[in-house]
């Protein structure tokens, strides 16, 4: 019983926080990821353009880490873009949340690094299931601070 009303008011959160983010006219959001079942600790960063999407993550941000089990879901494409993962080259693009692993673009930010190719080419997609949305970038640069890398 307690895990349905946990959900439920859960529910009711992201969806106003889904509101706040369409009335302030937020058209994207930068968010890192991190791996915290890993001992190679490697954050990279995810560009989030979906409203629904933002609002999860930063739903996800209020939960303890290791109660976080949404992941990136992102088409690779080579290079930094710009300003987002710069510590990388390559980056997300057309990104959802999603909450069930689905097989072949599960890996990680090293593996996706060291065999770009492959990864651009043949997979396509990376859907990194051990990754959890881990800061929020974007509030922090809105604030005039300099996000954590």
């Amino acid at each position: 019983m307690h895990t349905h009303l946990r959900r439920g008011l859960g529910a009711i959160g992201v969806a106003g926080l889904l509101l706040a983010c369409q009335s302030m006219g937020e058209d994207s959001a930068l968010f890192a990821f991190t791996f915290p079942d890993r001992e190679r600790q490697e954050d990279f960063q995810v560009r989030l353009v979906s409203p629904h999407a933002i609002a999860l993550a930063r739903a996800e941000l209020q939960l303890p880490l290791g109660e976080r089990h949404w992941y990136p879901w992102g088409r690779v494409r080579r290079g930094p873009s710009g300003r987002d993962n710069p510590n990388w080259n390559w980056h997300l693009e057309e990104v959802e949340l999603v909450a069930t692993p689905a097989g072949d673009c599960d890996g990680d930010a090293t593996q996706v690094e060291e065999n770009l190719d492959h990864w651009v080419e043949r997979v396509q997609w990376f859907c990194p299931s051990g990754a959890v949305v881990a800061r929020d970038l974007s509030a922090a640069r809105q604030n005039g601070q300099a996000p954590h890398r």
